[in-house]
């Protein structure tokens, strides 16, 4: 087989995802983010409303909620990851969603190493849950109402705050007689 025929499936394939992309852009806006370093990508995100991904329906852990968009798939150049990339990714994809009304994030994930699916570790990392339980191909959510979260030890700190604090009595008015809780005639003028 020479060069040129098997490149033809490649080209292929690459026009279909071209063209997939330039459809939910033109319906939803951008399906992607990408990480850079000068002119280098070292990282992406895909995601795409539920109803404009074609073969989401052949997980057995679908369908997706109508609230939801779907990650398609977060990656990160070798030399980056374990950096916290991947997580920004996801912190900037939700940010968009937002922004689109989107009320969460969903994902279909593989349990298998060396899936070209998104890793479910890494996803429950970032702040997915599962919603769906699948030997292979879980669906995990994250909720935007739900994100930011506060940490434990931010939480018993605020508390201890919280207890500091005492709340001081309000003003008086002049002229109030605290025991009789009553209005005090004042004088005119003092003396």
């Amino acid at each position: 087989m020479t060069s040129s025929r098997r490149a033809e499936p490649l080209n292929e394939g690459r026009s279909v995802k071209r063209e997939w992309a330039e459809t939910v852009e033109r319906q939803w806006g951008s399906c992607g983010l990408v990480a850079t370093n000068g002119d280098r990508v070292i990282g992406y995100l895909t995601m795409a409303p539920a109803l404009l991904v074609p073969r989401l329906g052949s997980f057995a852990s679908t369908p997706v909620s109508q609230d939801a968009a779907v990650v398609l798939n977060v990656r990160v150049v070798d030399e980056y990851a374990g950096h916290g990339l991947g997580r920004q990714l996801v912190q900037a994809a939700a940010a968009v969603a937002v922004k689109r009304d989107v009320r969460a994030l969903e994902a279909i994930a593989s349990h298998r190493q060396n899936s070209c699916m998104v890793p479910v570790g890494f996803l429950e990392a970032v702040g997915f849950t599962i919603i769906r339980h699948h030997p292979l191909t879980p669906r995990l959510r994250m909720d935007l109402q739900t994100t930011v979260r506060w940490r434990p030890d931010l939480v018993a700190a605020w508390s201890r705050l919280r207890s500091l604090a005492v709340r001081p009595a309000p003003p008086e008015p002049v002229g109030f007689d605290p025991v009789r809780n009553e209005p005090v005639p004042r004088p005119l003028v003092e003396q």
